[in-house]
Parts: C-alpha cells; structure tokens; sequence
C-alpha cells in the first residue's frame, strides 16, 4: 500500500507500520521465552542426567559386593568343613535366600582343587557323598584340575556346570590365580557361557572367592598356592546382572552399555540396554552422554550412559507449548492492533468530514449575514435616494392606494405624510 492509498484511507504512514511492529516484537518475545524454556529444560534435563548416571553407577557397584559377601560366607563353610555334602550345600544355600534377595547371579557353586594324583580319589569320594555320577570334563592330562563339584542355580534354568574343569578356560583360570595369590575375590575378564550350557552368544563374568585348608588365610604367596582348597565362585549372566540393577531404579529413557575394562569397545561388551528396548519412532538424537568406570574384585568395569531419545520429551512438549502459544499470542495481538489502527483512522476520517461539513456551514452562513447587510445598506442607501429626491416619488399597491412616498409631496403639498396617505 502506498503512502497516497494511506493518507487517502486516513491511515497515518508510521501508524501503519505499527501492527506489524507488535507482531515482531511479539515474535522476537516468544523467540526468546522458547530459548530461555529450553536453556532451562536443557539445564534440568543435564542434572536429572547426572544424577541418574550416579544412582546407576552406584548400584553397579554396590549389587557385586552383596554377592561377594555371600561368596565369603560360603567360604566360611567349606573351610570349617571341607567334607561339605551336596545337600548340606544345598540347603546353605536356601538359607541365604539368594534368588529373592541378591536376585541377578546365575547361581552359586563351589570348586575344589584336585592334584592330579588324587583325581581318582576325589572323583570316588564325591561320588560316594553325593550320591551321583561325578567326572572332571574336558578330560585333559593335567597337574592341577579344578572341577565345580556343586552348583546351585538360582535362575530356574538347567545348568550343566557340575564337574567341569574352570582352569581349562583362560579367563578364568585367570581370575581364580588372582584371588589365590591375593588371598581376595576376583572377577573374570567378559567370558562366553556357551561351555556353560547357555545359547550361543550369552556372556557373563564370574567371581572367585579363595578357599584355604585350615580356615586360615595365609600371609604369603607361596603359602596361598600351598594351603588352597578350592574356591566359591558365582556366575553372572551380564542381561540378568543388568536387569536386576535396572529393576531397582526406573530407566526406560537411557541406554546403559556395561563395558569389561577401561575402554568400551564392541570386543569387551558385557550388555547394553540399546539392543535389549524395542528402538522409538523418530529422530535419533541423543543429547546427553556420560562414562564411569568401577571396581569389580579387581577389575575395572566401564558404565556408558546415553539419553534415549524420549529422554527430553517433555522439554520439547513443553517448548512447543511456549512456541505455539506465543505466536498465537503475537497474532492476536497484531489483529488487535490492526483494528485499532483502522478504527481510529475510520474516527478521524468521519471527524474530518465533520470538520469539513462545519467549515462548510459557517461559510455559508457568513456569507448568508454579508448577503443580508449588503441588503440593508442597498436599501438604505434607496431610502435615502427617494427622500432627498426634489420629485415626487410614492408607491401605490395593486388597488390603487398610495402606500409610501418622499418628503418632496409634504414640501409641495402643504400637506404631511399621514393626512396623505389618509386620502
């Protein structure tokens, strides 16, 4: 619209703009109320982030120490009795009310430390007490053998570990040497449990605790190595060890990926939740991303935790809100400005034609009163015309009669006005 369209439709140009200025700055307003929602959202979001990602990695590594308690009470038990049957293991065990309240290990079971002079002995003797056909598997010509002589599940699911030899797997042979020379319980390196009777591509990690003769810990390592009489140990399968550290706390909205080592690398993957939650609709972005590592009997774990993509959804709800909101606010606005503009420019269009129409008015009726005093001087100056005249000059009316006359008929006459006019 031009600047004549404005002034013809009596709308002051600056005023024009005026709408149009409420609506940038209410754009401008909303702009800035959307950053500061989301500067703030983000801000909350990033504490409530770190605060979980502590919870978590406290419960990591709080859960392997309650197990490992457990682990030297049952050391406890075998090295008072070293004669320790099945069933008596068997119902230790039950006492201690694992599933329910350390829920997450596989199991727990007890490994003996045979020589290899005394296999034939020890596999007889544990046939006897246990009542039940007992060998060491794989069958290996080996100087020391460390078979699980007892395993109890506590997961419900059969388990073939009774009489496997642990010191023909590396990783564990590994950690069980560690928490021989160290007198303490260890953990294994990321283990496969195929060997274990799982599916192929379950992993887990296990915890050895040492049994000495004598129920006595000795001081050196050669005395360690000597006096060894087995080891409690307890396997984890890593989903299960996960899920009843996820069970405590509340984590759908993030990924949790447990690492064996200081490096999360796809090699030392213990589990991640990524692969275990069915994967949400929409974009992938993942604001928020944090690592810890723990100690775990000897080993280090690494703990990473990534924000799912719900995880600031209801910051972006509430952003939108603010958005929307504020626009609409800012429309409403510019409309009402709008009107307001057209109303007053319509008020003073009518006020001008008023103005106008006055103008108009009191010009006619000046010229009206000029009009009228014209008149008065045009006829004064006639009477004064027909009086000073030396003729006689008078008026008569349809009928006849005289109706005015000049003073010249008084001078002439004799006679005054009114007695001639009564004639």
């Amino acid at each position: 619209m031009s600047v004549g369209e404005l002034k013809l439709n009596g709308i002051r140009p600056r005023r024009y703009f005026l709408p149009y200025f409420v609506l940038l700055l209410g754009l401008l307003i909303t702009a800035f109320a959307a950053f500061y929602v989301w500067r703030m959202a983000n801000a909350q979001d990033h504490i409530r982030f770190g605060t979980t990602t502590q919870e978590l990695t406290t419960y990591v590594r709080g859960r392997p120490r309650l197990y490992i308690e457990v682990l030297r009470a049952g050391t406890g038990l075998f090295a008072i009795s070293p004669t320790t049957s099945a069933a008596q293991f068997h119902n230790f065990v039950e006492r201690l009310e694992l599933k329910h309240q350390y829920p997450g290990a596989q199991g727990l079971g007890y490994i003996a430390r045979v020589r290899r002079q005394k296999k034939d002995s020890f596999i007889s003797e544990t046939r006897i007490r246990n009542h039940s056909v007992f060998k060491i598997w794989p069958e290996q010509n080996r100087d020391e053998y460390n078979p699980v002589v007892y395993f109890e599940a506590l997961d419900n699911r059969p388990h073939q570990l009774v009489g496997f030899d642990m010191s023909t797997e590396p990783a564990r042979l590994a950690a069980m040497e560690t928490a021989r020379d160290n007198g303490l319980p260890a953990a294994t390196a990321r283990v496969p449990l195929d060997k274990d009777g799982e599916e192929p591509g379950e992993v887990g990690f296990l915890i050895f605790a040492p049994v000495y003769e004598n129920d006595r810990t000795p001081a050196t390592d050669e005395e360690r190595r000597d006096a060894l009489a087995g080891f409690v140990f307890s396997r984890f399968r890593a989903a299960d060890f996960m899920k009843a550290i996820l069970a405590i706390k509340d984590t759908t909205d993030i990924d949790i990926s447990l690492h064996d080592g200081q490096d999360p690398t796809r090699e030392n993957l213990l589990h991640d939740t990524a692969t275990s939650v069915a994967p949400i609709s929409g974009s992938g972005f993942r604001p928020f991303r944090a690592q810890s590592n723990v100690e775990i009997a000897g080993r280090t774990w690494t703990l990473v935790f990534t924000s799912r993509p719900e995880f600031a959804a209801a910051k972006g709800s509430s952003l939108v809100y603010v958005v929307v909101g504020g626009v609409l606010i800012s429309l409403l606005l510019f409309g009402l400005t709008r009107a307001q503009v057209k109303a007053r420019a319509a008020i003073e269009r009518t006020a001008s034609k008023l103005q106008n129409s006055e103008r108009k008015v009191r010009k006619t009726l000046t010229d009206r009163e000029r009009a009228e005093e014209a008149l008065r001087e045009s006829e004064e100056r006639y009477r004064e015309l027909i009086e000073n005249a030396n003729d006689i000059v008078f008026t008569l009316d349809l009928d006849g009669n005289v109706t005015s006359m000049n003073s010249a008929v008084e001078r002439l006459t004799g006679f005054s006005r009114e007695e001639l006019l009564k004639m």
